[in-house]
């Protein structure tokens, strides 16, 4: 029994070095715990919204677009120049009922003419709680009306669920959600941009009929002239 002295105290010496070399991996590991943990994302106001709060900001299209006395709704004093100057620079199309669309999709509300001060047969008035003058760094607010599920939609759905699996990472769903809308937001604009090519398309169609009908005829005029004069 003497001689299992020694291996004792061997073990309970190098028990400290042992503590110690295992001790400092527990205290890290709250600390790498803590560097997988992300701060909740918050979601920002989508393209389309963020490009009318810059427009009504651009002294040079005031006379096109400008906010009411008020500042709690815009009015468009003109829908034809704003049309053809406004949303090609700002949306890439020419098309204003797309851009009305757009608005009703965020649920902005036609004002009635006897609300709008400034409304005239060819301008338009528009307003939404959370769009004012005075607010304009609330734009987070305004959100998407929820409609029938499209598929960017049900993709972000299928994300969301993924994300909540233990086992799947972190995912910014919020972002996701906000990028889809913005790529639905481009297309619906290319859409429009395309049904205003198309339509300039037919218009220099017709033009080029109506060259052709009368340099034809001019020639028969010309033939019927030179025939008269031999």
């Amino acid at each position: 029994m003497g001689s299992s002295s020694p291996v004792l105290a061997s073990t309970s010496s190098s028990s400290p070095a042992a503590s110690t070399r295992h001790g400092p991996a527990r205290a890290q590991a709250p600390d790498r715990v803590a560097t997988n943990e992300r701060p909740a994302a918050t979601e920002g106001p989508t393209d389309f919204v963020k490009k009318l709060a810059r427009i009504l900001q651009e002294p040079s299209f005031q006379p096109v677009i400008s906010w009411t006395p008020q500042g709690d709704a815009f009015v468009v004093k003109d829908v034809t120049a704003f049309s053809h100057t406004v949303l090609p620079r700002m949306y890439k199309h020419q098309n204003f009922s797309s851009f009305v669309r757009q608005l009703n999709k965020y649920d902005f509300h036609k004002v009635s003419v006897k609300e709008g001060a400034e409304e005239s047969e060819n301008s338009s008035t528009f307003r939404h709680p959370d769009f004012r003058s005075d607010t304009l760094d609330k734009l987070d607010k305004i959100k998407r009306k929820v409609t029938v599920q499209s598929r960017p939609r049900t993709y972000a759905a299928a994300v969301l669920s993924s994300s909540s699996s233990p086992t799947s990472s972190p995912v910014d769903t919020n972002n996701i959600q906000s990028q889809l809308q913005d790529i639905v937001d481009t297309q619906e604009g290319m859409s429009a941009h395309i049904q205003t090519l198309e339509e300039k398309y037919h218009d220099v169609l017709a033009e080029l009929v109506g060259i052709q009908r009368t340099m034809a005829q001019q020639d028969q005029l010309t033939q019927t002239l030179i025939q008269y004069i031999l």
